[in-house]
């Protein structure tokens, strides 16, 4: 009987943990390169959720590589680069 308890008991956490591990945010990365296939460092990147109308932005670093964090799952999204 304790066996069959302590079997229960495990299954409802590992239930609960799965639970708790729902995705809310989610993030956009990237490398924006020139005309010449050359990082371009200091650029903007803009996303905007389109349902929403919610804009993100993120600044490309010497690499030419960006990434925006916190945003909406899911989609569209339109992508700018100024």
């Amino acid at each position: 009987m304790l066996k069959q308890f302590s079997l229960l008991v495990l299954l409802c956490i590992g239930v609960i943990g799965l639970l708790q591990a729902q995705v809310t945010t989610s993030s956009l990365t990237g490398t924006v390169k020139d005309g010449a296939n050359q990082p371009l460092a200091g650029a903007t990147i803009t996303a905007v959720h389109l349902p929403t109308g919610t804009r993100y932005t993120g600044v490309t670093q010497a690499s030419g590589t960006y990434n925006i964090v916190n945003m909406i799952p899911g989609g569209p999204y339109r992508i700018t680069v100024s």
